[in-house]
């Protein structure tokens, strides 16, 4: 029998994706408990283990990077791991995104508040700070080439575009002043990146899956990702329609209701046919090539959330029940497939743990 020494060099900035992923299943089941009360306590379930996750997963990868700083920087300069940073900073917001459901739902605590002002900010530089430098570094590295280009690149993107989701649901909330105003202007101004960078990088991965090969399997997931930006600007717009005009510089975007309703459903629309798209390069994938589990397989649940979420937003817009029935059933479909993935990453960790006690196979007798 032999142990292992444990090893964190591989410990990339992907691992923040389960407490993305189980962040949005928080929000979503938060969002349901309007509906079934016992979903509160199922959201406080979810909401414990994404703490949990990220605050393991932050110290190990501060271990990391104290221990193998060579690694992390060469992860920094990498064209598909590199777009991969981000997930710190969107984790803290879609933490932060729960706390202010939590304290709107549940505590009404004034200490709480102040914490998801700081969350807010930490969250907000950290994602321009990677999202500056993600861009510089793809610009400068000669060594980015076209089949390097992935639905992973889109976390950039997206991570500017979930500041103004957590913005702009503080920002009603507050008396009028330069701090209210602070956050609107922050919030557009990320919602702008966010939606440009959006249709740049798209393009560029759109010529790739076109005109070049398919990435390989462990890629595969992060073509749900493409669900994300159109799902996350329906939950925008729906932010939008409740600032009022007095922190919202004299625009009265409370009498576009119908209007944003509207622009919703076809934004809504665009990711419920990219999930029927990614289902049939799911079943290409399963039937032509590996598919094992990877830490990719996360990327099926965050976007997932995230269109859940927004089609429980566009409830909330347009009051067609339909759409709480949808809902409701998604949310439960999303907690099955939360359940999936994490017993794959337990079951793969435990198999490749350094600590497992692994027995060696008895010797092989002839048997004449």
């Amino acid at each position: 029998m032999t142990v292992e020494q444990p090893r964190l060099k591989t410990l990339g900035p992907e691992w923040f994706s389960p407490s993305m992923g189980t962040g949005s299943v928080t929000i979503a089941c938060l969002m349901v408990s309007i509906y079934i009360p016992i979903f509160q306590t199922i959201a406080a379930v979810f909401f414990s283990i994404t703490l949990f996750l990220f605050v393991l997963v932050f110290l190990l990868f501060l271990s990391r990077f104290k221990k193998y700083p060579n690694e992390t920087k060469q992860d920094l300069f990498h064209p598909i791991k590199s777009n991969f940073f981000p997930m710190m900073p969107i984790s803290i917001i879609v933490i932060d995104i729960a706390l202010h459901k939590y304290n709107t739902l549940v505590f009404h605590n004034m200490f709480i508040e102040y914490v998801t002002h700081i969350l807010f900010w930490i969250g907000t530089f950290g994602i321009f700070l990677f999202g500056w430098g993600i861009i510089l570094v793809t610009f400068i590295n000669v060594h980015v080439k076209p089949d390097h280009a992935n639905f992973g690149w889109f976390i950039p993107p997206v991570s500017h575009l979930i500041i103004p989701v957590l913005g702009l649901s503080l920002a009603p909330h507050l008396p009028p002043s330069i701090y209210t105003s602070i956050l609107v202007i922050i919030s557009c101004i990320a919602s702008g990146i966010g939606f440009f960078l959006f249709l740049f990088v798209g393009s560029l991965i759109y010529h790739r899956y076109t005109y070049l090969n398919l990435p390989i399997s462990k890629i595969a997931p992060t073509f749900l990702i493409g669900i994300a930006p159109t799902s996350i600007i329906v939950i925008i717009l729906s932010k939008l329609m409740v600032i009022p005009p007095h922190i919202s510089f004299g625009f009265d975007f409370t009498q576009l209701g119908a209007f944003f309703g509207m622009i919703s459903l076809i934004f809504w629309g665009f990711s419920v046919w990219w999930i029927v798209l990614s289902f049939g390069l799911l079943v290409h994938y399963v039937k032509n090539r590996n598919h094992h589990f990877y830490i990719s397989w996360w990327a099926y649940i965050f976007p997932s959330g995230i269109f859940i979420i927004a089609t429980g937003v566009m409830e909330s817009m347009l009051h067609e029940s339909l759409f709480t029935i949808i809902f409701i059933m998604l949310t439960v479909i999303l907690m099955g497939m939360w359940v999936l993935v994490t017993t794959e990453m337990l079951t793969k960790i435990w198999y490749k743990s350094p600590y497992r006690i692994k027995k060696s196979k008895p010797p092989f007798k002839y048997q004449g």
